[in-house]
């Protein structure tokens, strides 16, 4: 697989990841509202939040992933056409 293809199939995971991690997110800040509306305790809704903290955090992780492999990627294509247009007779 040409280093591309390689990148552009990273990035692809990468957004099912971060597809994926919208609706737990969606669920987790639900959980927190209806734990908040319900007077659940206070140790209850900060384990709650924790894990929908923990959920954005994975998902930021993920965009920068997705960043840094884009930005690779466009490096490794911008010195591949330079290199093709500087071998031209």
């Amino acid at each position: 697989m040409d280093p591309v293809a390689a990148v552009e199939s990273q990035i692809a995971n990468v957004n099912r990841e971060i597809d994926a991690l919208t609706p737990e997110i969606k669920k987790a800040e639900a959980k927190v509202e209806a734990a908040e509306n319900a007077g659940s305790s206070e140790v209850t809704v900060q384990q709650l939040r924790k894990k929908e903290e923990q959920l954005r955090k994975k998902e930021e992780q993920l965009r920068e992933e997705k960043a840094r492999l884009q930005s690779a990627g466009a490096s490794h294509f911008f010195s591949k056409h330079v290199d093709s247009l500087m071998h031209r007779p």
